[in-house]
C-alpha cells in the first residue's frame, strides 16, 4: 500500500486583471476589499492597483486544492461585479450592451421587475 502524497506549501498565485481600465479595476478592488486578509477559503489574498490601473491578487494558500478554491472563489466574483457594474452602467444608459469586461460575451441579466407579482398565491 502506498502512502497518500504529502503536499509541500505554502502555494502562490499572482493574478493580473489587464484591459478593464483604472475605473473598472478600482470598482472591482472596492468590492473585493473587504475579503483581503480573510481566510477565504484557506487562504490569503493581497489586492493592489499597479501603475496601469491593472487588478492584481496575490494568493497564497497552505495545498494546491486550497489555492484552486480560492482562485475559484476570486475569479467568479470578479466576474460577478464586472458584469454587476456592466448591468448598472447600461441601466443608467452609459455604457453599449456590447461593451467590453470581464464576461461582456454574456447577455446582461433582464432588470427587475417594479411591480412582481409572486409566481404562486400566497
Amino acid at each position: 500500500m502506498t502512502e497518500p502524497r504529502q503536499e509541500v506549501g505554502p502555494w502562490h498565485a499572482d493574478l493580473e486583471l489587464s484591459g478593464l481600465g483604472p475605473e473598472e479595476s478600482g470598482r472591482l478592488l472596492a468590492s473585493l476589499g473587504p475579503e483581503e486578509g480573510r481566510d477565504v477559503p484557506r487562504s490569503e489574498v493581497h489586492l493592489a492597483l499597479d501603475a496601469r490601473g491593472d487588478l492584481r491578487l496575490s494568493l497564497v494558500a497552505p495545498s494546491t486544492s486550497a489555492l484552486r478554491a480560492s482562485l475559484n472563489a476570486h475569479l467568479r466574483w470578479i466576474a460577478l461585479g464586472s458584469e454587476v457594474g456592466r448591468w448598472t452602467r447600461q441601466r443608467r444608459g452609459v455604457v453599449s450592451p456590447a461593451s467590453s469586461g470581464v464576461g461582456s460575451n454574456n447577455p446582461a441579466p433582464p432588470p427587475p421587475s417594479r411591480n412582481h407579482e409572486p409566481d404562486h398565491p400566497s
